[in-house]
């Protein structure tokens, strides 16, 4: 999406309204996620990954979106990005929602090993960014599959998202370094202790 482009973009109230729409639809699809993953936690009487689901409930935009729809008796303010930003956000929330879930249901997979799974795919997902939007084909290949105003709707959702899913891509790598550290520190001092005994 170009520049100029993405300026009259940011002057469509058909956009905006869709933002909401979206993070609306996301923020009450992550509800019912989160339920059903409760329900098995509940079930199994273990609450082991409810630190992980629940901040990422709360942090959905539709939360924020709703309580100014509120204040502003449904006066929907002008944003920068047509609010894409925060329709990739909660796309994004939802979708990590979902894969708990499937954690969850399957129950083959530790919370360590999710977070740093989690983390290389934003990684990636970001390095897709990188390339698209230096990419001159990305336009007109999804111009080619769908009409030219969803085209700019899903280019700018994917790019405008990626700026908000940055902030946790980088909270990710640093829960997943300290995560490093800890089981290393773990691991040395088992290992001393063991040698410690060995040599009494």
């Amino acid at each position: 999406m170009n520049e100029m482009q993405f300026r009259f973009a940011c002057l469509s109230i058909e956009w905006l309204n869709t933002s909401y729409t979206v993070a609306y639809v996301m923020g009450v699809a992550s509800i019912a996620v989160v339920l059903a993953s409760l329900g098995i936690e509940v079930r199994r009487w273990r609450f082991s990954w409810l630190i992980l689901y629940t901040p990422l409930l709360i942090l959905q935009p539709g939360w924020r979106l709703l309580w100014g729809d509120i204040i502003y008796h449904g006066v929907r303010p002008a944003s920068s990005d047509c609010g894409l930003g925060n329709r990739g956000e909660s796309i994004f929330l939802t979708v990590t929602l979902a894969a708990i879930l499937i954690v969850l249901i399957r129950g083959n997979l530790s919370r360590r090993t999710f977070l740093l799974r989690l983390t290389m795919g934003c990684w990636i997902f970001h390095a897709l960014v990188f390339f698209l939007e230096r990419s001159t084909i990305h336009d007109s290949f999804l111009s080619n599959l769908v009409s030219h105003d969803v085209a700019d709707q899903v280019l700018g959702t994917v790019e405008g998202g990626a700026a908000g899913v940055g902030w946790y891509t980088l909270v990710l790598t640093l829960i997943c370094a300290v995560l490093w550290l800890i089981e290393r520190v773990r691991r040395r001092t088992q290992r001393n202790v063991k040698g410690a005994i060995s040599a009494s």
